[in-house]
């Protein structure tokens, strides 16, 4: 079970209870009344020690106005309960009111943001109650404009986490630690082998499916141009990465640390809910993403040893595009070729024409006395020599 517990019923406008749950939370039986104590809020027309509402410092308490501002509130109303088991309230001091006030009041802009309100709109009042197995705190909240609030589920853990981290501090600061080393002695682990697969790579040491998998990095790195980083990665230097980071996440050395890591996030969640949290494959751990660079740097130091693409392959592959693009060029000027007409062809061509027109003419009756017809034969015959001549022909 979940160390807090943290409750978060909310009451709509015009619900009669919600003026009537303030007067309940602030005098009830168990409720820690509070006698001005240093820093509470001033009470203005009632006994000091009448009540157990608590606010922002400074501001005066009067539990009447309070009731009725709530009552008369047109958006909703939110009765939030933090409780805490009596042997943590006792062991961490939260087993009477003012060690809640300090907490709520310090945590005030983080509640009013998980519940998507403006802090200076943010509206609350709180109680302390001294219950015999779960000593809690009241606290109702809302904000000046009606329709800005709203708590999701992602909210409630929001506000459990923040309010836990701080109760537990003392104990969870142990847990971290530890998780810090653990994280640490993940990531060295990673930069050792990889450097040792370097140094095997560079030797040309029987290959491996990792010295294969970060060659194969290297090579890509080799022709990157953009910033060697993981983000700034293609997908196949993506996926050779997250490979490599999969393959040494199974090593006895590296799988241990990782359980290990993964017990301690189990702890320090079980704070404030009983939901613990999958446990991701090591590449996939937000946490855990450093590593990856440690993968990346080791390739980027190969790709330096790793000779340039030599001037021959080059122009190897540039030939053989230039074969394979040859049949496909040869038949589309074959095509091309047949469609247009040589000029020495259109030239025997004209010549030939001429040259039979010529000898249906002179076979034709000649009538000298006409002057038209020498004239037409003067033209032809010129026409002829112009062809021969490469000359360009004159239209009739």
């Amino acid at each position: 079970m979940a160390r807090l517990i943290l409750k978060a019923p909310f009451y709509k406008p015009g619900n009669p209870r919600r003026g009537g749950y303030v007067s309940y939370i602030a005098t009830r039986e168990g409720v820690e009344k509070l006698q001005g104590r240093g820093g509470m809020a001033s009470y203005i027309g009632e006994r000091r020690g009448s009540n157990g509402l608590f606010t922002d410092e400074g501001k005066q308490i009067v539990l009447s106005k309070i009731m009725k501002e709530v009552d008369e509130h047109k958006g909703n109303v939110w009765g939030l309960i933090l409780s805490l088991r009596r042997e943590d309230a006792e062991r961490f001091g939260y087993n009477f009111a003012e060690q809640w006030i300090d907490l709520v009041r310090s945590h005030r802009n983080d509640l009013a943001r998980a519940m998507h309100i403006d802090p200076k709109n943010f509206r609350w009042y709180a109680a302390f109650h001294q219950a015999e197995g779960h000593p809690h705190v009241h606290i109702m909240a809302w904000s000046q404009k009606p329709d800005e609030p709203y708590l999701s589920r992602k909210g409630i853990e929001k506000i459990k986490q923040t309010f836990a981290t701080d109760i537990f501090r003392e104990e969870l600061y142990s847990v971290y630690s530890k998780q810090t080393e653990a994280r640490t002695r993940i990531r060295e682990a990673y930069r050792r082998r990889m450097d040792e697969l370097t140094v095997a790579c560079e030797r040309k040491e029987p290959p491996t499916e990792l010295s294969l998998k970060l060659e194969s990095l290297a090579r890509r790195l080799k022709k990157h141009k953009g910033k060697k980083q993981y983000g700034y990665l293609s997908k196949g230097a993506k996926k050779d990465v997250d490979e490599i980071v999969r393959i040494l996440a199974a090593l006895p050395e590296i799988d241990e640390e990782y359980d290990l890591w993964y017990e301690l996030q189990c702890e320090k969640v079980r704070t404030y809910t009983d939901a613990v949290p999958m446990k991701l494959p090591l590449g996939e751990e937000k946490e855990m993403r450093p590593v990856r660079g440690a993968v990346v740097n080791a390739a980027a130091k190969l790709s330096q040893s790793l000779p340039d693409e030599e001037p021959v392959q080059k122009n190897a592959k540039r030939n053989a595009a230039t074969v394979r693009s040859t049949p496909i060029n040869a038949k589309q000027n074959a095509l091309s070729s047949a469609r247009r007409p040589q000029p020495g062809a259109v030239r025997a061509a004209t010549v030939l024409i001429f040259g039979a027109s010529i000898l249906i003419f002179n076979s034709a009756p000649r009538f000298t006395e006409d002057e038209d017809y020498e004239d037409i034969d003067r033209k032809l015959k010129r026409e002829i020599r112009q062809v021969k001549q490469g000359e360009p022909m004159m239209t009739m």
